[in-house]
């Protein structure tokens, strides 16, 4: 086997070039989850606003607070890795929000339209966050800082509770009486 001086790489040729592809990925893919969490910080305000649900609002305005904490943990990680982070354009989230947004102003949406549309449209976003932070996390293994995994993990294990509750939320509408019994599930 052989032994690397302190300080340099086992790895150098093609595999080197592997190795840097797989950090610049990693950087381009954390920088995106940074944007789309900017982006959201902009938009939860604003669906915030338009429940009426106590459950909801709160968990929106939940989620809002547990971005901050998210954001400052991405920064931690560009810092960890030497790279500096810019919020870039998130159009994938834009497009889901437009589409919220768009129900929002809708004056015929009635208030469950408009709430349960809020709805899916996050359990979506969390899920896209899901699969990021998991890729992330992989990606990372890479990378061979534990410190770096942890927070990783941490941003992966909130979006997770954040879709769960989501659903729970989507779960109380349906058996609450708030969507009228008698429709067919699928």
């Amino acid at each position: 086997m052989m032994k690397a001086k302190k300080g340099t790489s086992l790895i150098s040729g093609p595999h080197q070039s592997h190795q840097d592809c797989i950090k610049k990925i990693f950087i381009t893919q954390l920088s995106d989850i940074f944007s789309i969490k900017h982006c959201l910080l902009e938009y939860l305000p604003i669906f915030a606003a338009n429940v009426s649900r106590t459950t909801l609002k709160q968990a929106i305005q939940e989620n809002i607070g547990e971005i901050h904490i998210q954001l400052n943990r991405i920064k931690e990680i560009f810092n960890m890795i030497g790279e500096k982070y810019e919020t870039q354009e998130c159009d994938e989230v834009k497009a889901i929000t437009y589409e919220i947004i768009k129900t929002v102003n809708t004056a015929a949406a009635s208030n469950l339209e408009t709430e349960l549309g809020i709805l899916f449209d996050l359990v979506a976003l969390q899920s896209m966050e899901i699969t990021s932070y998991s890729i992330l996390y992989e990606l990372g293994l890479s990378i061979h800082n534990s410190a770096l995994l942890l927070l990783i993990r941490q941003n992966l294990d909130i979006a997770k509770d954040n879709k769960e509750l989501y659903e729970l939320i989507i779960h109380e509408y349906v058996n609450s009486g708030v969507i009228k019994k008698g429709h067919k599930s699928v």
